[in-house]
């Protein structure tokens, strides 16, 4: 959907009450506290960078929100004599614009001087624009690469630990194989078998937050229930809390659902 366009053109709230209370009164029309939409048509003209003279005066610069008895009664009250506008435009890029309002009775003829001054306000905005999002991804850059640290180190402590319980496991029944019952053997076959199981699901969560982070990785919010979620956790994490006499508790209502990925 194209996002709705809330330029304000024209903004008289800078104008004194009183006058706008004697437009009211003389047109019927309200100006108080009333935005004009910024046109297409004028637009395309400030993209155009070129000093334009509004010769039809008020009523063609606000287009035809406008009234023309309206905006006659204004540039009466006002003294408005012409008015002028012109955009600062950088590589097709439209950065402002400048609005004159004239009261004299001689028209500005500078045209060539203004074109020129707005020309290099232009570059000075791009520049400046430029400096401006260049420490923005020098600040963003920063944080992606402190969070990637921060990540790296949670992981590889999260791995060291049932790496060492495997290694461990593994030594005991390679050195001891003959002191073991089968069933005890058994029992330290599984022990292992569910330790490597959930160290290889650590491992595809970090594969998985990669291809995220390269936009690999499509985002799908789905509707889950909270309490089956949870009981698909890790559990060596579970057992690694028994271990330390750890009580994990879950104080969430029944039947929460959340979305999300």
């Amino acid at each position: 959907m194209k996002k709705k366009q809330n330029t304000s053109f024209v903004n008289l709230k800078g104008v004194s009450k009183s006058l706008l209370e004697k437009v009211k009164k003389l047109s019927g029309f309200d100006l108080i506290n009333h935005n004009f939409k910024l046109l297409p048509s004028h637009l395309s003209l400030f993209k155009l960078g070129s000093f334009y003279h509004f010769e039809k005066g008020l009523a063609e610069f606000s287009g035809p929100e406008f009234p023309k008895l309206v905006a006659k009664a204004v540039e009466k009250l006002l003294g408005i004599r012409h008015i002028y506008t012109i955009g600062i435009n950088k590589s097709e890029k439209l950065f402002a614009t400048i609005h004159f309002f004239n009261r004299s009775k001689n028209p500005i003829t500078d045209n060539e001087y203004i074109e020129s001054f707005v020309r290099q306000a232009g570059i000075v905005i791009e520049r400046k624009h430029a400096e401006e999002q260049l420490q923005q991804n020098e600040i963003e850059l920063r944080e992606t690469s402190a969070t990637k640290d921060k990540f790296f180190s949670i992981i590889s402590h999260d791995l060291r630990s049932p790496f060492a319980s495997i290694v461990n496991l593994l030594g005991l029944m390679a050195e001891n194989s003959k002191d073991f019952s089968p069933a005890e053997f058994n029992q330290f076959a599984q022990s292992a078998h569910k330790t490597a199981q959930s160290t290889f699901h650590l491992l595809e969560n970090l594969l998985e937050w990669s291809r995220l982070q390269r936009g690999v990785l499509p985002y799908n919010p789905e509707k889950i229930n909270l309490k089956d979620f949870v009981k698909t956790c890790d559990p060596s994490t579970f057992e690694m809390a028994k271990e330390k006499k750890i009580k994990i508790d879950f104080n969430f209502p029944k039947g929460l659902i959340i979305k999300a990925d």
